[in-house]
């Protein structure tokens, strides 16, 4: 079963979406990015069971 997402007027497949990985434990974070996305200055907090650290999520165009 897919799951297909509405963005900017388009629907795209759950598969085409990217993981924020911690850069500390390695944790795949329930956030997640299109190849399209930038992002700076965004800081979230690790929900890895033993990490909790806080890291900014950066996301540049390739």
């Amino acid at each position: 079963m897919s799951l297909y997402l509405w963005l900017r007027g388009d629907f795209i497949n759950e598969e085409q979406l990217s993981k924020v990985e911690c850069p500390y434990c390695g944790y795949k974070m329930p956030i997640r990015y299109s190849k399209e996305a930038i992002a700076r200055g965004v800081f979230v907090q690790c929900k890895g069971r033993n990490c909790k650290k806080y890291f900014e999520i950066k996301i540049s165009v390739k």
